[in-house]
């Protein structure tokens, strides 16, 4: 009795630390529902967000797609400097980062092995303001001189993932009072006479037929062939602001030079519309006559032919449809550069951009403001190492960098030295102010840093865990700084957790272990991940798809559950983690995973890989001999077994009996 009683009472403490060490708020089921319709994380503006340089971004306008940068480029004066490209191995190591990015660190080796480093975090003010701590540590047996580079930039949003440097260039158009823009994309209902696979899985959380090109409002519209089959329709619900005596529907649209297509309006006028236009975007006017204030509706429907790009549509009124006017956008990435109030101090307005943006650094070193114009720094930017008389310099491409040369940094041997900046936005007399005011508070700048660190997750073990700590929390850095901006799916652009940066782009099977990750130390950057990949019940397409179709999101739902216990999270994820199995089971839409009298399931119509793996033997042969349509991986129909168990556990707990029998008919079905 006395040693099971021993056993009772040391199960309780061991519990009562592990859960005082790890334990995070009850997940309530109002706010998991703040996550529907969003696929963003609920990070602040400010974090490591980049695809070029690494350091700390700002997010003006999540909805914008602009991005402005600050890196940092450490080296030594005059001899060598490190330009941290964040595509390829640059000598930079994520260090540290607390789960919400309240702070973040990067070690920056200038002489490897930890010889001459900088260690360069980036710690939460205010939500419009953060810290840059730039510790200077020389552990050799000489004086060194370094040379610190604060390097700014506007970043626009790219036209496609893995373009960092080729922005999208969207059409701009201006209405007279009264009239309305409609986006092509903003429908009710958009159907392919000939249904596709990915009718119901269209890929990157795009819309049905939508695509992604310079000269459309908005950067996206309706292609990808629609209405060259006859039967091809699109339908809108329009709510008209203002009775109109004479409207006009003014169709925007683009089709090959010598191409034609008819369509059948129906609703608010029943009439057929010839399209012909010389490749270039053309406005077809329709006349509708009077139509009064309130809720339309009308369908355009193909007769066959040529494949058309829809943009949007005008309601408006007749006698002033000629003040309409279509431009192109034209982003520009160099600033104006402001004094700032203080000489150690400079505020930069961008065009594109509501929000002044500060840079303070101290007072006490010798500092250059420069500008670099060209669209990458890696090469040129080394290459004019030596340079330090010069302030503005032109490379290759479009682009800009504002510099904030600061030399030299004398390092006495065996020693550390901090250095400090800050970097602002809001409004130009809120910079003005901040600029002022910080640079007189400068003694509280390692409170601030220390205060921010405390964020991080302390990885604390056994005895015997000690030797994989320092591993640990490398990757556990990593983990946390793998966020980019923007990536553009449903409609918007948001933050992903990416599984490295080089992929600005939504990774299906990735992302479900790296809410896996996530998991070990915030649930609720677990929940969000796993949010950003399912869709609301009954949408168009089932989840989020990139990749190898791997339903990884259950798994990470499972170990949601099993952490938490809490029903609020089966009852939120379960209808879209339904749906998204239904899909993959062939049961659902346009799936065409179950065509096969075997029953076993294939994904080759949604991506060539079967099981996340790329270089498979027998995959890579199907592949080369175009055996897709009779060969299938086991791999697809193991997992969807799986999956259909976890829901079926799920299905009992919450009571729906009817989805029960469902599961076990897949199951079934699966393994015989």
């Amino acid at each position: 009795m006395k040693k099971n009683l021993t056993i009772i009472i040391l199960t309780f403490l061991l519990a009562t630390v592990f859960e005082n060490i790890y334990s995070q708020p009850a997940i309530r089921f109002d706010s998991l529902n703040i996550l529907s319709n969003t696929h963003d994380l609920n990070l602040p503006a400010w974090g490591p967000y980049t695809k070029r340089y690494i350091g700390i971004s700002h997010i003006p306008d999540v909805k914008s797609g602009l991005r402005f940068d600050l890196s940092v480029f450490p080296g030594f004066y005059r001899r060598k400097v490190e330009v941290p490209n964040v595509l390829y191995e640059t000598n930079y190591h994520p260090w540290d980062a607390s789960p919400s990015l309240e702070y973040f660190s990067f070690r920056h080796e200038l002489e490897w092995k930890d010889q001459v480093y900088t260690d360069i975090s980036y710690s939460a003010i205010n939500p419009n303001s953060r810290l840059i701590r730039i510790e200077c540590v020389n552990n050799t047996d000489e004086n060194q001189n370094l040379a610190l580079n604060f390097m700014a930039s506007m970043n626009f949003p790219p036209i496609k993932e893995y373009s960092p440097y080729t922005s999208i260039y969207p059409a701009l158009v201006n209405l007279p009072q009264g009239a309305q823009w409609f986006d092509a994309l903003d429908y009710k209902n958009l159907e392919f006479a000939k249904p596709r696979p990915t009718d119901n899985l269209v890929y990157d959380g795009k819309m049905r037929g939508e695509i992604r090109d310079n000269g459309l409002i908005n950067g996206s519209g309706i292609g990808l062939d629609f209405g060259s089959d006859a039967g091809d329709f699109v339908s809108y619900k329009v709510d008209v602001k203002q009775d109109l005596n004479d409207a006009v529907l003014i169709i925007r649209y683009k089709l090959e030079n010598g191409k034609k297509v008819i369509f059948k309006l129906s609703g608010m006028k029943g009439k057929e519309i010839e399209l012909n236009s010389d490749n270039d975007f053309a406005i077809e006017n329709v006349k509708i006559g009077k139509l009064n204030k309130g809720v339309h509706e009308f369908t355009l429907t193909s007769n066959g032919g040529s494949g058309v790009i829809f943009d949007g549509f005008i309601i408006v009124e007749s006698n002033v449809m000629d003040k309409i006017e279509f431009k192109q956008k034209e982003w520009n990435p160099v600033p104006n550069i402001i004094e700032g109030p203080v000489k150690n101090s400079v505020i930069l307005k961008y065009d594109d951009a509501d929000l002044y943006y500060g840079l303070l650094w101290e007072n006490n070193i010798l500092a250059q403001v420069r500008e670099w114009f060209g669209r990458d720094l890696s090469d040129y930017f080394k290459q004019m190492v030596n340079e330090h008389v010069q302030t503005v310099f032109h490379g290759e491409g479009e682009g800009h960098f504002t510099n904030v040369f600061l030399r030299p940094i004398v390092m006495k041997p065996k020693t550390k030295k901090n250095i400090y900046g800050v970097v602002f936005c809001g409004t130009k007399q809120e910079v003005e102010n901040n600029l002022s005011e910080m640079n007189n508070s400068q003694n509280t700048f390692e409170d601030i840093y220390s205060e921010a660190k405390n964020h991080v997750v302390k990885m604390d073990g056994n005895p015997d865990g000690k030797q994989y700590k320092f591993s640990i929390e490398r990757m556990n850095a990593t983990l946390n700084c793998n966020v980019v901006y923007p990536v553009y799916t449903q409609k918007q652009y948001i933050r992903h957790s990416a599984p490295g940066r080089w992929w600005d782009c939504l990774y299906t099977w990735d992302s479900g272990f790296i809410g896996m990750g996530y998991l070990q130390t915030n649930t609720q950057r677990a929940i969000e991940n796993l949010n950003a990949y399912v869709q609301e019940p009954g949408a168009q397409s089932a989840f989020i798809h990139h990749g190898t179709p791997v339903p990884t999101q259950h798994y990470l739902f499972l170990e949601l559950w099993n952490k938490t216990q809490s029903k609020d999270i089966l009852e939120y994820f379960y209808p879209r983690l339904k749906q998204y199995h239904e899909f993959m089971a062939g049961r659902l839409g346009s799936s065409t995973t179950r065509i096969l009298h075997s029953n076993i399931l294939k994904t080759w119509d949604y991506f060539y890989n079967s099981g996340g793996w790329d270089d498979l033997p027998p995959q890579k042969l199907v592949r080369d001999n175009s055996l897709e349509s009779t060969v299938a991986p086991t791999i697809t129909t193991s997992q969807v077994i799986r999956t259909a168990k976890i829901l079926r556990m799920v299905a009992n707990k919450l009571g729906r009996m009817e989805d029960i029998k469902d599961y076990d008919n897949d199951i079934e079905r699966l393994t015989n």
